[in-house]
């Protein structure tokens, strides 16, 4: 009885931990992210209005832009079904429409720092740069996968076809 009682807390436990996580793999919504961007700036930054203002119509607008710029991904089993040859052919299409969404996110993200040039004090500008520069250090494989990540399906080398 005691041993079913200690399992029935553990379990209450569980869930209730788990519900309070976010969910792994959920998407937060442009307004959500550019919120999220705004008031980190207004706090490393110490915006005016006119500027937190500014910044959210900004980052708003890029967060949208970029929204419209990825691709709608493919499913797995998708990938599975199709042959080696159409596999072959869909990552070469895949590398393509990758480079020119790569091109067109750095002119997005030349705007979106021209837009905050404008908006920003020199100083403040100055140390978003800074920032911005400490953040890619930390990131040296940006843009792309973290040491270790499986690619979603087997490249031309790899042993295992589906």
């Amino acid at each position: 009885m005691l041993m079913m009682l200690v399992a029935v807390m553990l379990f209450g436990f569980t869930n209730e931990a788990a519900a309070q996580r976010p969910e792994r793999g959920r998407r937060i919504s442009p307004e959500q992210m550019a919120e999220q961007r705004t008031a980190y700036m207004v706090q490393k930054y110490g915006l005016n209005q006119q500027q937190t203002d500014s910044i959210f119509a900004l980052t708003m607008r890029q967060m949208e832009q970029m929204q419209s710029l990825r691709p709608s991904p493919v499913s797995r089993d998708s990938l599975r079904a199709m042959s080696k040859s159409e596999r072959k052919a869909y990552r070469k299409a895949n590398e393509e429409r990758r480079e020119a969404m790569r091109e067109r996110m750095e002119k997005a993200n030349e705007d979106y720092r021209a837009g905050l040039q404008r908006i920003l004090t020199k100083e403040q500008y100055d140390r978003y740069l800074k920032d911005e520069q400490a953040r890619m250090e930390r990131r040296p494989n940006f843009p792309g996968r973290r040491p270790g990540q499986r690619p979603d399906f087997p490249r031309e080398n790899d042993e295992d076809d589906f």
